[in-house]
């Protein structure tokens, strides 16, 4: 409804969140990995 959001925050995502082999951390296979076979499981080929 309106006057309910008073704001909204826009951020992008940093770079170093998509490599495979980080200096620190977890990688996109590690974090996004296991997601994306949950999508390809139950939604299928797309």
């Amino acid at each position: 409804m309106p006057g309910q959001i008073r704001g909204a925050l826009c951020e992008d995502a940093p770079f170093f969140a998509s490599e495979l082999v980080p200096m620190y951390g977890h990688s996109v296979r590690q974090g996004a990995g296991p997601l994306f076979e949950l999508f390809r499981t139950y939604l299928g080929d797309q």
